[in-house]
């Protein structure tokens, strides 16, 4: 087991952009900002697991992730309302990780 701190997103991105801090943006603006973190997000993800792949001595073969609803709507404008606006955040990381983790192989407990 290897518990370490890895970077999830590129330096100078909303790490939270359905809880996007600044002027309040309608929801295409908020859609457009979701989808450039994301994409940051799969990339420095992507970086951060070929770098903890090289550095542990055993072959990394699955990760845990804490489990999110499979039915979490996938919707912007859903996501942005109560209950859902409390979680979308912390669900598109793991999303994302989980979404890495099986390209390489890995194993993905929920």
């Amino acid at each position: 087991m290897d518990r370490r701190r890895i970077e999830l997103i590129e330096p100078g991105m909303a790490v939270a952009p359905i809880h996007h801090e600044g002027k309040p943006l309608d929801d295409a603006a908020t859609a457009a900002l979701v989808a450039t973190v994301r994409a940051s997000a799969v990339r420095a993800t992507s970086a951060s697991l070929d770098e903890l792949a090289t550095a542990v001595p055993e072959p990394v073969v699955s990760m845990s992730l804490r489990a999110w609803p499979l039915d979490f709507p996938d919707d912007i404008v859903v996501q942005r309302r109560p209950p859902y606006e409390a979680h979308a955040d912390s669900i598109m990381y793991r999303q994302v990780l989980a979404e890495q983790a099986r390209a390489r192989g890995w194993d993905v407990h929920l």
